[in-house]
């Protein structure tokens, strides 16, 4: 496909309407109340766009800072399965065990110094599902929370794509601040391997400038809205995931997507992985992915979330020899 990669059919309505159907409900969902971190060292990027969590103040150093584990050696796939949850469905290969690519991913191979990779992001108009031309989009680094200097710029063509020229080793994020008729938005994902991302969702600024309208005084024009999608290490959706952040309070209404329409009372991700949060604190915020079933915690990452603006964000599975846990659970 020459405009989107994957379309949104999915999640066409998670961009615009969780916010209309979703933040005018009477009871939050989350009811963690812990500040979010803001301090520029609490933010150490590794290999992805969507920053995984590798310190944080408002977790204890074990919980927070994910520790390399030694590879499960293995026979056969029977040895594997005992090790845990994340290898059931995976395999032995070379004496190692290779957990089930829904829990654990492969880690990519080291980028060599000096190296640059160019990335497609296709940006699209969130209500209508169409491609949006002449869209400036910037790359910024993790630690670059305002993306004084960024590290890119691109134009989206005539099909919405726009293309950006990185560090192979780059980490961070994508955002859109100067495009009028739509809100600000950011945008954090794991760099595919193919070079392409996932659609970039961009709301209006009349729909947005309009919600306060929809949900009277539930809308709070000092936070942003978080849009949430969980997949495997393939590319798929996942359901049954529970998404959890300290940063949520009771200002804050977390949601879920049940038939097509964001749901305050679901507990947990539909087949197509899609929920999030609106009205969420302004600032860097972490967010913890769980299997509801096992309990297995999938990965915690960090996205940053600015007062009147969208932030769209794909989680995937921690890569194989990473321990995580649910340090920002209570």
């Amino acid at each position: 496909m020459t405009s989107i990669e994957k379309p949104l059919s999915q999640h066409r309505v998670l961009a615009v309407t969780f916010v209309l159907a979703c933040c005018g409900c009477s009871s939050p969902a989350a009811h963690d109340t812990k500040q979010p971190s803001q301090r520029k060292d609490d933010v150490l990027a590794d290999d992805a766009g969507a920053v995984p969590m590798k310190r944080s103040s408002t977790a204890t150093d074990s919980d927070a800072v994910p520790e390399v584990a030694a590879v499960a050696k293995c026979k056969d796939a029977e040895d594997c399965v005992a090790r845990g949850p994340e290898y059931l469905g995976g395999r032995c290969e070379s004496s190692a065990c290779l957990p089930n690519p829904r829990w654990r991913c492969e880690p990519p191979p080291a980028a060599a110094d000096g190296d640059t990779r160019e990335l497609t992001l296709p940006v699209i108009d969130a209500l209508q599902l169409s491609p949006l031309p002449n869209v400036s989009i910037e790359a910024c680094d993790a630690s670059d929370y305002e993306c004084m200097k960024p590290v890119a710029v691109a134009t989206s063509d005539k099909d919405g794509m726009a293309k950006l020229t990185v560090p192979a080793s780059f980490s961070g994020y994508m955002q859109q601040t100067e495009h009028s008729d739509y809100t600000s938005a950011l945008y954090f994902a794991e760099r595919p391997e193919g070079g392409v991302f996932r659609n970039f969702p961009l709301i209006a600024s009349s729909v947005f400038a309009g919600l306060n309208i929809a949900l009277g005084a539930q809308v709070n024009r000092e936070r942003g809205h978080v849009m949430l999608i969980i997949e495997d290490c393939q590319g798929m959706d996942l359901g049954g995931i529970t998404f959890t952040s300290p940063q949520a309070d009771m200002q804050t209404t977390q949601f879920y997507i049940r038939d097509q329409i964001p749901s305050s009372s679901a507990q947990d991700t539909p087949p197509e992985g899609d929920g999030g949060y609106a009205n969420m604190p302004p600032g860097m915020v972490e967010i913890t992915a769980f299997d509801k079933k096992t309990g297995l915690v999938l990965n915690t990452v960090q996205a940053l979330v600015r007062a009147g603006a969208s932030t769209t964000v794909y989680i995937r599975p921690a890569n194989r020899g990473r321990n995580v846990t649910r340090s920002a659970m209570q």
